[in-house]
């Protein structure tokens, strides 16, 4: 026969879960909190004009492969 595990084990177990999950939100909450956010520094003369270039190359002919196989099938009762 296996034991039951007693009230007071179940209670320290949610507690202590309690406790940690508790711990690992306020740990995550000091680091979001923590995080400095800097802005780029931009120069009075950014640019306002650039130079773009797209090449589209036709599709390649699909290449043909040559397979031959054996397929057997057999019915089961």
């Amino acid at each position: 026969m296996s034991q039951d595990i007693s009230k007071n084990t179940i209670i320290i177990l949610v507690v202590l879960t309690v406790v940690i999950s508790l711990l690992g939100t306020w740990t995550v909450l000091n680091e979001v909190n923590s995080i400095r956010l800097t802005t780029p520094q931009v120069s009075k003369e950014a640019e306002t004009s650039g130079k773009v270039i797209l090449t589209i190359d036709p599709p390649k002919e699909p290449e043909v492969f040559s397979a031959t196989g054996r397929v057997v099938l057999r019915k089961t009762e």
